[in-house]
C-alpha cells in the first residue's frame, strides 16, 4: 500500500488514491470542461495491484454525469468511457486537428481564417491560394517569393529552428505551385497544433 506521505510511483499522480481491498486506485482530475447535461471530467487513471494480482491502465477516463462510488468502470459506460493511451492520444490529436480548422488562422500577409487542411483534393488546397492567382504574379520569381514567405511564416508559428539545409529544402519547395505549398504550411500548422495539444 503506498503511504501518502511518500512520492507516488505513478509520476503524474498527484497523490489522489482510492484503497480498495487488493487494489489501489490513481485517478487524479485532469479538468472539466462545461457540456449540457453536466460537465465532462477528465482524469488519468491507474488500477494498482496490491495483492500481487496484474496491474491495470493507465487510461483516460472521461465522465459526463455524476457516479456514485470512485467511477472506475472498466470499458464504455453509460456515463462515460475510458480510453487506452493510444486511444486517447489519437483523440487529442483529432480534437487539436478540428481546433485548427475552427481557430481563425492568419497567413503571413496577416489575413485571418486561413485553411490548414486537411486537404482532401488539389482543388480544396488552390482555394486557399486563390488570392495569389488573382494578383496576376508573373512565375515563377513572384510567386517563389510568396510561398518563400508562407513556410518561414508557418515555421515561425510552429517554433520551428531551422538550418542551413532546411533554408535550402525551403528553397526549393517555394519553386513548386502555391497550391502545393498550401498543403506543406498545413501539415505544418496541423502538427503545431496537435503538438501544443499533448
Amino acid at each position: 500500500m503506498n503511504d501518502p506521505t511518500t512520492p507516488c510511483a505513478i509520476s503524474w499522480c498527484d497523490g489522489t488514491h482510492t484503497e480498495k481491498p487488493n487494489h489501489l486506485i490513481h485517478r487524479p482530475d485532469v479538468g472539466t470542461v462545461p457540456i449540457p447535461g453536466g460537465p465532462l471530467a477528465v482524469a488519468l487513471l491507474f488500477i494498482e495491484s496490491t495483492s500481487g494480482g496484474r496491474d491495470a491502465g493507465p487510461v483516460v477516463t472521461l465522465r459526463w454525469t455524476e457516479l456514485e462510488g470512485d467511477g472506475t468502470a472498466p470499458g464504455p459506460t453509460a456515463a462515460g468511457l475510458d480510453l487506452e493511451p493510444d486511444a486517447a492520444r489519437a483523440l487529442g490529436e483529432l480534437l487539436a486537428t478540428a481546433h485548427a480548422r475552427l481557430a481563425p488562422r492568419e497567413d503571413s500577409s496577416g489575413r485571418a481564417g486561413v485553411d490548414v487542411g486537411p486537404f482532401e483534393t488539389v482543388c480544396q488546397a488552390a482555394a486557399t491560394v486563390r488570392e495569389v492567382y488573382a494578383q496576376g504574379i508573373d512565375w515563377p520569381g513572384t510567386f517563389g517569393q510568396s510561398n518563400r514567405d508562407q513556410l518561414l511564416a508557418a515555421c515561425e508559428a510552429g517554433g520551428v529552428e531551422l538550418g542551413a539545409w532546411d533554408r535550402r529544402i525551403i528553397e526549393w519547395l517555394a519553386g513548386w505551385e502555391p497550391e502545393v505549398v498550401a498543403v506543406v504550411v498545413g501539415l505544418i500548422a496541423r502538427a503545431h497544433a496537435a503538438g501544443c495539444a499533448r
